[in-house]
């Protein structure tokens, strides 16, 4: 299966735009405007069973107590880890 290579930087671009469009990262930044959300370089790996060959580590938010930030935000990397490789 042959996977679009995108560099990190867009791998980072994607998974931002996408956790912005959730609505609890929209509240988030509505009431306060200096909500932040660091997401981590992705790093390359040997690729995995599931035929994937990077992750991201790294993220955080203004809600490090809300486990449901770090459950999308692992949801929306394994979905791209599965659509996008890294090149290496």
């Amino acid at each position: 299966m042959d996977k679009q290579r995108l560099d990190p930087e867009a791998l980072m671009a994607l998974v931002h735009d996408r956790l912005l469009a959730l609505p609890m990262f929209q509240s988030a930044m509505q009431a306060d405007p200096s909500f932040v959300i660091r997401i981590g370089v992705p790093r390359p790996h040997q690729r995995d069973s599931c035929g994937r060959n990077w992750n991201i580590e790294v993220f955080e938010t203004g809600f490090a107590h809300w486990p449901q930030c770090h459950a999308e935000f692992r949801y929306i990397v394994d979905r791209l880890r599965n659509e996008y490789d890294l090149p290496g």
